[in-house]
């Protein structure tokens, strides 16, 4: 008894196959970016949170929220007394990082004066954290002189911050971490809830400066711009990389002349994630008016806050 010839696929229909298989494939595409960005900016919310409980850890402890960064300008030279250490030095043992807060030379410095800082500081700022770097963010955690660079920076207010001898004392309205400020949550007239504390960038990669963990030039942001501006950042022109979603351009070539202005940017689309001081982490849309966006960055502005 003959067997029936098997029928095999023509060749349209496998193409019609393929196709429909292609089909699918775009149409679930768009729906899995979702779902993992959804995930991402969760992961992101939930590092701010944390960065937000080691920020009023510390300032139970000391009294006071850490300065932006530290100066001493009269030994500067002599590389002493944790100078240009940033906000992030100082949150490290609560941030559950105390075996490398134990390594931080506090007698020595952060800056290069005449090459690398003292090699322990040099062990810290090369040491990338977990917790500052939003999985959204293209970076790696380590830029090419392999500084630690992270996703998340503090409020500086209205730049552009220049340098100074003694204090930022710049004519402009100051955020809620500058040059060897102290500020407690009492001194916010404003309202916590109503205050920036801590914004995404984008992580520098390659020379760029901008997230730069223990190093003044990177661990600030600045409230001139709304998020994500197209406008480019203000940087030192030796540590600009400028790429689409973080333009930059070179404005001053060394600490002496420094003229920083770094907006805050974010890789989720459409937005910049905030922490603010009562401990709150919220979206804020890179279309919000300039004038809350303005607002948000000072402590004690006595501006009305309306986001629209």
């Amino acid at each position: 008894m003959a067997r029936p010839a098997r029928r095999a696929f023509t060749l349209i229909e496998l193409l019609v196959v393929i196709a429909i298989i292609a089909v699918l494939i775009g149409l679930l595409l768009p729906a899995v970016q979702k779902v993992r960005e959804a995930a991402n900016r969760l992961k992101c919310q939930n590092n701010l949170k944390q960065i937000g409980i080691a920020l009023h850890g510390y300032h139970d402890r000391d009294g006071a929220l850490p300065p932006g960064f530290r100066y001493v300008p009269t030994l500067y030279g002599a590389r002493t007394q944790g100078s240009e250490a940033t906000w992030v030095t100082h949150i490290l043992p609560e941030l559950e990082q105390e075996p490398l807060a134990r390594r931080v030379d506090w007698n020595g410095a952060f800056g290069f004066v005449g090459g690398n800082p003292s090699d322990t500081n040099y062990f810290v700022a090369t040491t990338p954290l977990k917790v500052f770097q939003c999985p959204s963010d293209p970076g790696t955690g380590t830029k090419g002189d392999q500084l630690a660079v992270g996703s998340y920076v503090a409020n500086n207010g209205t730049g552009p911050l220049v340098e100074r001898s003694a204090a930022d004392t710049a004519p402009r309205p100051t955020g809620t971490f500058g040059m060897n400020t102290r500020l407690r949550f009492t001194d916010i007239g404003d309202g916590t809830n109503a205050t920036a504390l801590v914004s995404e960038t984008i992580m520098g990669v390659q020379n760029d400066q901008r997230g730069t963990l223990h190093y003044p030039e990177g661990a600030l942001y600045h409230h001139n711009r709304a998020p994500n501006a197209a406008t480019p950042d203000e940087l030192r022109a030796t540590a600009c990389y400028s790429r689409a979603k973080a333009p930059c351009v070179g404005t001053y070539t060394d600490y002496t002349n420094r003229r920083l202005l770094m907006s805050a940017r974010s890789a989720h689309p459409g937005q910049v994630i905030v922490l603010f001081g009562d401990g709150s982490v919220r979206g804020v849309r890179e279309s919000v008016s300039l004038a809350y966006w303005q607002a948000v960055a000072t402590p004690n502005g006595s501006e009305v806050v309306t986001e629209n």
